[in-house]
């Protein structure tokens, strides 16, 4: 007798995504009865920390939201990245991930889906439902920004002007907040209102909004809510009042009204990609750090100079100017910039070790890189120096240690385009705000006080940490979640489980709903062939700026 496969169950899928999410904030400003809507799900449902990927930055997390694998395996780390076997920068698009997404798993099963405003999707694909981009877009109104193209000029009738991103740091760089807080507010209500609208009006299994605003609040308003920051100013609330609590604020009155939509068999998710904190601005001082160590040698380079001047003068511009800008410049103008903020001009023969306010620590590896020195058996031995460096690393002003984490992400990582990583990741401390770096080498003592890249940071005042915010809500949800520590890594598989589909053996994450067996690396190379139909196009250039 042949047994008949056991039916998947199937429930329509909410995810909810606050970038830069803090549960630290949702927990406080709930006890204090400003999130009702949060603390309802909190206690009704199941909260805990969300671990960000290795880096915690937005390009690789978000990206490892959509595929369920690590930076390592989908190839996105930052929204600058290296060109692989050269000194060089690349800006980043949605064509540089190289695992499938959820949003070309789901149209290979015609899944109707609703995907708004996440991050590393531009230019969007034909799916089968309504996708509008996330904020690498220029304008809503650019080629790729939404699918169908009609969308745009839908929203743009119905609602207005449709901010792709809040575009308030220049403001904050002049230090009128009050316009800044202004069109973080006004960018979140639109987004909030064309939300509701397509969720409440448009069929969908599978719906994800993610809102931008929150993180951006937390980057440039960080020094209002905590003392720890030399920003900080008793007078700023009381002038400006608390742009990061409004806008947590306007979510949970939105997430509130949405809250009927869980009335048949829809599952939520709130999550983030990371979480918030003090900009501590040690990645400032890294490279100095190392020239000071020996194991960097720069190259004097009036071109670097220049190329922070054209970026600060860019910063001043409006968000959908700078890409234009950014499209208009020629690959060998823009590749240069980016590479020289990214990379820096160095004397390579003479260079074991490179990093900048941009990117960790590499190994200038003999074989990876085109002019490596370091030699492959000497390879753990660097990464060991250095971790050592960097674990001694003290404020010149204080003497407080100034790295929390250091990690060898070959270690920890594999993947086809583990050479896309950097060889280090650097947690910085996000206790106090670092003046300047003093490390041991050699048994004594070297000062780092010269910042790189201060303009491209002056504004911002708070950072990214290690662990988001997970909060699951609904009836497959009753016995838990599996997972006692779950990853971002983790939402793309529960997301297919949810819906009823099977999870690829690929994926690196598990479903949080049971309790299976996670594959190999071995079984999960086997399997890459799961979806052959999903063909996936290599990268074209498409020049934008961060």
């Amino acid at each position: 007798m042949i047994q008949e496969a056991v039916p998947r169950k199937c429930s329509r899928t909410l995810v909810v995504g606050l970038d830069g999410g803090s549960l630290s904030l949702m927990q406080q400003w709930a006890s204090e009865g400003l999130l009702p809507t949060f603390e309802r799900l909190m206690r009704d449902g199941h909260a805990c920390p969300l671990r960000s990927t290795v880096n915690f930055h937005s390009a690789s997390a978000w990206s490892t939201f959509a595929t369920g694998v690590s930076p390592a395996t989908h190839g996105v780390y930052h929204f600058v990245n290296r060109v692989p076997g050269q000194y060089a920068a690349t800006a980043i698009h949605s064509e540089h991930i190289q695992s499938p997404t959820l949003w070309e798993l789901l149209t290979a099963r015609d899944v109707p889906l609703l995907a708004l405003n996440v991050p590393m999707t531009y230019p969007v694909k034909p799916v089968s439902g309504t996708q509008v981009a996330g904020w690498l877009a220029p304008t809503i109104h650019s080629k790729g920004a939404t699918y169908p193209a009609e969308v745009a000029e839908q929203i743009s009738k119905e609602f207005g002007r449709y901010p792709m991103f809040p575009d308030g740091r220049r403001f904050v760089l002049s230090g009128h907040y009050e316009a800044a807080a202004r069109r973080l507010k006004a960018s979140l209500e639109t987004k909030l209102r064309v939300a509701e609208h397509y969720l409440r009006n448009t069929d969908w299994a599978f719906a994800v909004v993610v809102l931008p605003e929150t993180d951006a609040a937390q980057h440039w308003f960080w020094h209002f809510i905590d003392s720890k920051s030399p920003e900080h100013s008793d007078d700023l609330r009381r002038r400006w009042g608390n742009p990061i609590r409004d806008a947590y604020v306007a979510v949970d009155q939105w997430l509130g009204r949405q809250l009927d939509l869980l009335d048949g068999d829809v599952q939520l998710l709130v999550m983030s990609d990371h979480g918030a904190a003090l900009q501590s601005r040690g990645e400032l001082y890294l490279r100095e750090l190392l020239i000071k160590a020996g194991v960097l040698t720069p190259r004097v380079c009036i071109a670097k100079a220049a190329c922070e001047a054209a970026m600060g003068a860019m910063d001043q511009l409006p968000h959908g100017w700078r890409h234009r800008f950014a499209r208009m410049a020629p690959p060998s103008v823009s590749g240069s910039m980016l590479g020289k903020k990214a990379i820096g001009d160095n004397v390579w023969r003479r260079t074991k070790a490179f990093a900048s306010a941009t990117w960790d620590p590499w190994i200038n590896l003999q074989g990876r890189e085109p002019q490596g020195v370091v030699e492959s058996k000497d390879y753990d031995e660097i990464c060991e120096c250095l971790k050592t460096l960097l674990a001694s690393a003290e404020d010149v002003v204080s003497g407080r240690p100034a790295v929390a984490k250091v990690t060898q992400t070959r270690k920890h990582l594999q993947g086809k385009h583990i050479d896309q990583i950097p060889d280090l990741a650097v947690q910085w401390t996000d206790q106090f705000a670092i003046e300047g770096l003093t490390a041991r080498v050699n048994g004594k003592r070297v000062t780092a006080t010269r910042a790189e890249g201060r303009r491209a940071t002056s504004f911002v005042t708070g950072a990214h940490t290690p662990e988001g915010v997970l909060i699951a809500l609904g009836d497959r949800f009753d016995g838990g979640l599996v997972c006692a520590e779950p990853g971002i890594v983790d939402i793309a598989p529960t997301v297919l489980e949810l819906l009823g589909l099977p999870v690829p053996l690929w994926m690196e994450g598990r479903s949080l709903l049971g309790d299976k067996a996670k594959p190999s690396p071995r079984q999960r190379r086997r399997k890459m062939l799961d979806l052959p139909r999903i063909a996936r196009q290599p990268p074209h250039v498409l020049r934008v700026a961060e």
